[in-house]
């Protein structure tokens, strides 16, 4: 809850939300919960204090300029909230303060702030949206950040149920990287290239495995499963999340993370499937960049969002259809056909984008003047 302030109020920094993001992705993987309420906190978020006195006011007295022998009182704010002044005679009339004069340079928003008491850091940032809508357009970026934050406290659940201690994951991955043990053999299309894994690991993580390696095929008999429409790469990936429950490399490309999804909902891996969900619709926004779109960059949004769509996998449609509602050079390549059929039929229909049939035809009037 004490980042929920600072998050809303970024500016146009992705650097600097993106490291706030993965620092409350940290804090959720260590056990913080968005979803617990704070029925004893006392701090505020995003607005004007509430009026003098309170927390975080002191009041100044000087001579008045007008009227000899008087003192004029007013109040001066210092806080989480910002900087902020009034006169005593008229505490509800809370101004920005700014010794300088330099109005342009404050960030304020003139709504009331919100206490922190009783909330969590989700109905908290729900809260503030809703006194931010109403002022159309004035407050809409900070409102974007506040959609933006809410999408990374959604990851709770998985984040939370994916936490291990390192210790654990060291001794997965010397399992993992134990050939001597290892009595499976998966080979990609090529067969060039294979990777060694465990038979009692992966019967146990996937039912089409077991049936595979178990039931009178001759798989079973090999110990060799030939994996088509995978690189090695993605085929590390998925052994990773699934012996450890964590990617072999945070910064992996995103083609290998989606060939590695495709693979886990082949097996059907739901655990591998849920994470490496949150993994690519988390890095749509920061990796996708409007500035410098590419094709290979439009036909891989294309690849995700196909892949959303047929796995059904709705954390990773929405983040795509956002991209592309909030973006004018991908509404354009939507327009233009640059979409496959898939994902152009399913934005139509999330963006209320008619199709070219369904456009309403304009019809000339004649008029025949005698």
């Amino acid at each position: 809850m004490a980042t929920v302030h600072e998050m809303i109020l970024l500016k146009n920094s992705s650097q600097q939300k993106a490291q706030l993001h993965d620092m409350v992705r940290w804090c959720m993987r260590q056990g913080a919960d968005p979803r617990s309420s704070a029925p004893e906190a006392t701090a505020l978020s995003v607005g004007i204090p509430p009026e003098p006195p309170g927390p975080g006011w002191t009041s100044y007295q000087h001579p008045d300029r007008g009227v000899p022998d008087r003192t004029v009182i007013w109040w001066h704010y210092d806080g989480l909230l910002g900087e902020f002044w009034c006169k005593d005679h008229d505490r509800l009339d809370i101004k920005d303060y700014d010794p300088l004069w330099e109005r342009t340079s404050q960030l304020s928003v003139r709504v009331s702030a919100e206490r922190h008491s009783g909330h969590s850091a989700i109905s908290l940032g729900i809260a503030i949206k809703r006194k931010l809508l109403p002022h159309a357009g004035k407050y809409n970026h900070f409102v974007k950040n506040v959609d933006d934050m809410l999408a990374v406290f959604a990851e709770a659940a998985v984040l939370q149920s994916g936490s291990i201690e390192r210790g654990i994951v060291d001794t997965w991955t010397k399992i993992l990287e134990d050939d001597s043990r290892a009595d499976v053999e998966l080979c990609v299309d090529s067969k060039k290239e294979s990777v060694r894994a465990h038979s009692l690991i992966l019967c146990n993580a996937s039912s089409v495995l077991k049936a595979t390696l178990e039931l009178p095929m001759k798989e079973s008999k090999s110990k060799v499963v030939t994996v088509p429409g995978v690189s090695v790469a993605a085929l590390r990936h998925f052994l990773s999340m699934v012996y450890t429950g964590y990617p072999p490399d945070d910064d992996a490309p995103i083609r290998v993370q989606l060939e590695a999804l495709d693979l886990a909902h082949r097996w059907q891996v739901a655990a591998v499937v849920d994470a490496l969900e949150v993994s690519l619709a988390d890095v749509i926004g920061d990796e996708f960049c409007p500035s410098q779109m590419a094709h290979d960059q439009l036909q891989l949004l294309d690849e995700l969002l196909e892949a959303a769509v047929l796995k059904q996998l709705r954390r990773l449609r929405f983040a795509c259809h956002q991209l592309v509602s909030k973006e004018e050079c991908y509404r354009n390549a939507l327009a233009s056909g640059a979409f496959g059929q898939i994902s152009t039929r399913d934005l139509r229909e999330a963006l209320v984008i008619p199709s070219e049939q369904e456009r309403p035809v304009k019809r000339r009037r004649f008029v025949f003047v005698c």
